[in-house]
């Protein structure tokens, strides 16, 4: 969607000098758009991850008998120990019969419908939620996490970093603006990294860094009708029900120490994003951005191996 002429002019800034990229430690590239700059930063990794299939998703789904109303975990247990185990037993029951039939036709029918029977019935840090990534290829998937200004949703996007797969690898992709006025410019090409993508890993996502893109792309008129249908994987949801008993706090960071067993080394903290970029907008020294990146790379790595690490977990 094409923005008029006021709000085009409001954001023009005046040709800048030629920067020296050579200061980032992750390679990147100056791209130059709209009399405006942004940064893009690439980094490979290696893809080793292995996602649940539709079968283990299946097998889990019928031997979950809090599926059915006024079930829950004492009663799930008292009806194994009568033998009852899993929902086809549970169907030969006759006062279960008919819901067991209406649960097992929500797994033969589509997505949508799929998830509508698991959210009457559990919270979206359920185990069975994660599992519904067997319903997605892993290139229909993109982490995604972002540095700002400030936590307000009117402040300016500073870093997005997008990670993905493609061709056996794990790709991060970061846009990190030059000046306010290239936050437009991000927004608008990273929804096209978007358009072929049908779910969001985050870690707190559904609460920060999606909404705050929604508004950001609101903000400027820019179409992301698409992201309605997006499934939000957050990770920070099922890492606390995944590591309740390993772990006492659930920052992105405690959990790669603690669980991971990953440190990280000479990173910032996210209430220092502003501080240095503010230190770049004064000097326009590319060093100050360096931090910001690495910072938001280590973010996208480490819900990269905290997805991998859950999958272990929870797919024995």
């Amino acid at each position: 969607m094409k923005l008029n002429d006021y709000i085009l002019n409001r954001f023009k800034v005046k040709k800048q000098d030629k920067k020296d990229i050579s200061q980032i430690n992750i390679p990147s590239e100056i791209i130059s758009k709209n009399s405006t700059e942004y940064l893009l930063s690439t980094s490979f990794y290696p893809d080793t991850i292995i996602l649940p299939d539709f079968e283990f998703f299946k097998n889990n789904f019928i031997n979950t008998l809090e599926l059915i109303y006024g079930i829950r975990e004492k009663k799930s247990i008292n009806l194994n120990k009568k033998g009852i185990m899993n929902l086809l037993d549970a169907g030969k029951i006759d006062c279960f019969k008919e819901e067991v039939e209406n649960i097992l036709f929500s797994l033969d029918s589509n997505f949508e419908n799929l998830k509508s029977r698991l959210e009457t019935r559990f919270s979206h840090s359920h185990k069975l939620f994660f599992m519904l990534l067997s319903y997605f290829k892993k290139e229909d998937l993109v982490f995604i996490d972002i540095e700002t200004k400030e936590l307000f949703f009117e402040s300016v996007i500073i870093t997005t970093g997008l990670g993905y797969f493609e061709n056996e690898k794990f790709i991060i992709k970061q846009f990190t603006i030059l000046n306010d006025a290239a936050e437009f410019e991000i927004l608008y090409d990273i929804v096209k990294y978007l358009k072929n993508k049908k779910a969001f890993i985050t870690f707190n996502g559904k609460t920060f860094d999606i909404p705050f893109i929604e508004n950001r792309l609101s903000y400027y008129s820019i179409d992301h009708k698409n992201f309605e249908h997006f499934f939000n994987f957050d990770l920070l949801h099922f890492s606390k029900r995944a590591f309740k008993n390993e772990s006492n706090s659930f920052s992105l960071k405690d959990i790669e120490k603690n669980i991971l067993n990953k440190k990280r080394k000479n990173d910032i903290s996210s209430e220092q994003v502003e501080i240095y970029y503010s230190n770049y907008l004064k000097t326009g020294n590319l060093k100050y951005l360096n931090p910001i990146i690495y910072h938001n790379n280590e973010d996208i790595k480490g819900m990269y191996f905290l997805l991998k690490k859950i999958c272990e977990k929870w797919t024995k």
